[in-house]
């Protein structure tokens, strides 16, 4: 019996964000985590300021590890010197890196990145003008999830309650901030969360108990997006459930309910990826139902 072709995976990471060290040590660990059997593993960094690089060989034998500061410390290759290239010499763009070579052509992308340019439908899409396969929600889906008052549009017409919350532009603040602060103060009012409106990772997240905290809370917001989202503060369990697709009938299954306890002010981004200051019960515990007054 002939063995299966192995696929050439090409774990994508890194990314211009404010994510970009998260999205390192989850494509580490998915680069580790696949099996070589099946699989040749190649890891692909997308740098801070943008360059595509191969920052090693694939990933072959059952035994071959990927460490962080193999991908952290990969730098891409010195530019090449005016004139060594004559004019008439087509340039590599940074599309056709995707490829780490003419005869192993990528079959697949895995895609590690975390917050803009990652999960918001644009690499979704730059892939698939290349129609290059990869993993994950598409287009569509990646960018109405990641754009939060859009996706809240879409949950309330589906019949879900969502907090209140309006959304404030840099410009009409740096205008008018008062006028701004007291419209907030009578709607959604305090406690409120304050954040960036397509951020991940709880990225620039501030919760203001009263007046005083909201003009740092709008700036620190407004240091990741030009678009802020206030909405009423909940308090409540935190739960989270992901769900995947059924390859055979298509249909999503949902994995098991996973409860969030955080034991800082609330799930921002520290405790998101700091166990020792965050409890993840799996499945989560069985609560009596809130009760509606």
């Amino acid at each position: 019996m002939q063995p299966t072709k192995k696929l050439n995976v090409a774990v994508l990471m890194g990314g211009k964000t404010a994510e970009h060290e998260i999205s390192l040590q989850t494509g580490v660990e998915i680069a580790n985590a696949l099996d070589k059997r099946h699989y040749r593993v190649f890891p692909l960094v997308i740098t801070k300021q943008g360059q595509w690089i191969w920052p090693g060989r694939a990933l072959t034998a059952a035994a071959d590890q990927l460490s962080l500061p193999d991908v952290t410390q990969a730098v891409p290759p010195p530019p090449v010197p005016t004139g060594a290239v004559p004019e008439s010499a087509p340039r590599r763009s940074g599309l056709e890196r995707l490829h780490p070579s003419p005869d192993r052509p990528v079959d697949v992308v895995f895609i590690a990145m975390h917050g803009p340019n990652g999960e918001d439908g644009t690499v979704q899409g730059l892939l698939e003008l290349l129609d290059v396969p990869y993993t994950g929600s598409g287009v569509r889906a990646s960018a109405l999830a990641m754009d939060k008052p859009l996706a809240k549009l879409l949950f309330q017409q589906a019949g879900l309650r969502v907090p209140r919350g309006t959304v404030i532009e840099a410009r009409r603040w740096r205008e008018a901030p008062d006028a701004c602060a007291a419209a907030l103060a009578s709607d959604p009012g305090y406690p409120c969360l304050v954040k960036p409106t397509g951020q991940g990772s709880s990225v620039g997240a501030s919760i203001c108990r009263n007046a005083d905290d909201l003009p740092a809370a709008m700036d620190l917001a407004f240091r990741f997006e030009p678009r802020v989202l206030v909405e009423e503060y909940l308090r409540g369990t935190e739960l989270t459930c992901g769900v995947l697709e059924d390859a055979e009938t298509r249909e999503p299954v949902p994995l098991p309910v996973i409860e969030i306890v955080p034991k800082t002010t609330f799930f921002d981004y520290e405790a998101k990826y700091d166990p020792e200051i965050t409890d993840e019960i799996v499945p989560a515990r069985r609560r009596a139902p809130a009760r509606h007054t």
